[in-house]
């Protein structure tokens, strides 16, 4: 429900509307080229448009044959690698095969769990679909099959092949995010047309099936409808980040670190200390609650480590498991990728919360050093995940 998602929502409806209006008998006409000019305005919005001209492509191709399916995907795929070539060239790709295998498996689970809500129901809907697609397979011949079930297969080969696009260009911030319902709507959308022709089979063979196939489809309505006010939890994010934001500037460190330092690189890579203190000052920035011992230990993390847009990392390997670093002052280290840090004190053993360093939505996936710009030295902690801690400095 954030504004930004009508970049995923755009494509998904002009990319049904080209499917639809594409889907027709006889040769090609009008309404072919309308439904490129969908296709087109799919591209417009966002990489989702990619898996979406796909199932276009591959519906039309059994369809209506060869000649369709160039039509409706070539014209579209040579704008979309001028943009590339253009645009998107330097971008980093994740080809890890185990790393994308992880992410779709994680994407195609966490569907059938939000579909079900309810546990085990997602493994149900998941063992429907297999039984009722099997039984629709057995039912018609091959034309009646071609017919039929061209649309329906290209969007459930649509779906699979969304995450795997997905995947490549976000796995590298860690499998767990292809459980997002950023993603998991689209997945969901190109599910359902499969999920209704394998729930349609299995009723076909007995009335006793009819009310365990409306069961399943419809338990998981109300935990559906009751998660959306929790989707994204709009007031406890921005109460914490507003927070976060507020008592930064009235850090002790916050007048002792270098102005430009970024301390928060998720959600404001551009807004400095220096930025933040002259905001309190003049009055902008209201005076926070007193931070409680890990929020302040937190803001100190965020204050002590500056992230520099630069440095070549060597021998970066990925972390199996956590491991602690020992930070001098003026001491660096360079990251490749996503890493989450905490912020040790080795007196009590307590720790600050997780912070981001190195790849983000808005800082980029290239190597990155991280420097510790106070006097005196740091314990640092950092997670495994997907990034790595590099042997080089800068």
């Amino acid at each position: 429900i954030w504004a930004f998602q009508i970049t995923f929502s755009g494509p998904l409806v002009f990319g049904l509307a080209q499917l639809v209006i594409a889907d027709h008998d006889g040769p090609i006409d009008r309404r072919d080229w309308i439904a490129l000019a969908l296709g087109f305005a799919g591209l417009l919005c966002s990489g989702v448009a990619i898996a979406m001209i796909g199932v276009v492509g591959l519906a039309m191709l059994v369809k209506r044959g060869w000649r369709v399916a160039l039509l409706q995907t070539v014209p579209l795929g040579i704008v979309y690698v001028a943009w590339y070539l253009r645009y998107a060239g330097a971008a980093a790709r994740v080809t890890d095969v185990s790393a994308l295998f992880d992410w779709l498996r994680t994407g195609v689970a966490a569907a059938f769990d939000a579909l079900g809500q309810v546990p085990f129901v997602g493994w149900a809907l998941a063992v429907m679909l297999a039984v009722g697609l099997v039984l629709t397979w057995r039912q018609y011949g091959n034309e009646e099959r071609r017919r039929r079930g061209a649309v329906v297969a290209a969007m459930l080969v649509g779906a699979f092949a969304f995450l795997l696009i997905s995947g490549i260009n976000r796995a590298a911030f860690g499998t767990q995010f292809a459980a997002s319902s950023r993603y998991l709507h689209i997945v969901a959308a190109l599910l359902l047309p499969s999920l209704a022709v394998a729930a349609d089979a299995i009723a076909r063979r007995g009335r006793a099936f009819v009310p365990i196939v409306i069961a399943l489809l419809l338990i998981g309505l109300p935990g559906n409808i009751a998660a959306i006010g929790d989707a994204f939890s709009p007031h406890r994010f921005f109460a914490n980040y507003e927070e976060t934001m507020r008592s930064l500037p009235r850090s002790p460190l916050a007048s002792e670190v270098p102005a430009d330092v970024r301390p928060e690189l998720v959600n404001a890579p551009v807004i400095s200390i220096g930025w933040l203190l002259g905001a309190a000052r003049s009055g902008r920035l209201p005076a926070p609650r007193p931070p409680t011992r890990r929020e302040a230990m937190t803001n100190q993390l965020r204050l002590s480590l500056e992230q520099l847009d630069e440095g070549i990392g060597t021998n970066c390997e990925r972390l199996p498991k956590a491991v602690i670093r020992q930070l001098p002052a003026g001491g660096s280290f360079i990251i490749r990728g996503p890493i989450l840090a905490q912020l040790v004190d080795r007196s009590s053993g307590t720790t600050s919360d997780l912070v981001n360093f190195g790849a983000t939505f808005f800082t980029g996936s290239h190597d990155h050093t991280v420097r510790n710009v106070t006097s005196e030295p740091l314990t640092i902690r950092v997670a495994p995940g997907r990034g790595m801690l590099c042997g080089s400095s800068r």
